[in-house]
Order: C-alpha cells, then structure tokens, then sequence
C-alpha cells in the first residue's frame, strides 16, 4: 500500500480476504478520516499564506472540559468526548501482533467515554501566589 490517505487496498470478485487484508482496509479507512479531521482542523501559517500550520491538537466542542464539581472537596469534572493530538512520530504497526493493522495516521484521537471525576486534588496556593 502507498503512501497516500486516498489509496485503497482492492479486492477482486470471488477473492476470498484474509484477516491481513481485512485489518489492512480497516487501518486505510481510519487513515483518511483522521488525515479529513486534520485538515478541517489546521490553519494556515497567515492570512496571505496558502501553507498550512502545524495541524492543532486540540479538543472537538466541549469534550474534556475540566469544571470543579466540589471546590471545598478538591474535586473536578472532566466532561466525556473525543480530542485529537498530533505526533508526527507515532505510527505504529502489526498491532497486538496482526498483520495489516495498523496505525498509519499522525493524527491520534483522544476519546473520554464517560464523565470523569477526580477527588482528592491538592489545595492551590495561598492568596497572592500565582499558580
């Protein structure tokens, strides 16, 4: 398989797939959606450039969002959702030892299923010091 988000992995009529080509669709499918996220996220490097920036990291709508549940208890919220972040240098491959799966983005998403709470956060500093 090439280099390209938009490369498909083909099979013919009355060709029986096995497994490896099966993940292999299965890690090219998710490849171009994440490489479609990245795009509708990055900017561009300036208003009169054409280039784009870096891809952002970031968070989709309020996913994650950390509000205090109880500020006498030291606890927090972090709201269920999905962000992505980018690392350039993180592509694994045969994952859990399969051949074909793989994981052929640079675009990493960071989904939270569920509400978190975390209890039990340290006190902030006295008055006058900043954080």
């Amino acid at each position: 398989m090439a280099g390209n988000s938009w490369d498909r992995e083909i099979i013919n009529t009355r060709e029986r797939p096995l497994s490896s080509d099966i993940n292999a669709l299965q890690s090219q499918l998710d490849r171009t959606l994440r490489d479609v996220l990245m795009k509708m996220f990055v900017g561009r490097a300036s208003a009169t450039s054409d280039i784009s920036d870096t891809p952002n990291s970031g968070f989709i709508g309020d996913s994650l969002k950390c509000r205090p549940s109880n500020p006498v208890g030291n606890s927090l919220k972090v709201a269920a959702g999905l962000g992505f972040m980018y690392s350039p240098g993180d592509t694994p491959a045969a994952i859990g030892g399969l051949s074909g799966l793989d994981d052929l983005s640079f675009y990493k998403p960071l989904p939270l299923l569920a509400d978190a709470n975390l209890v039990g956060l340290p006190a902030g500093p006295g008055a006058g010091q900043d954080r």
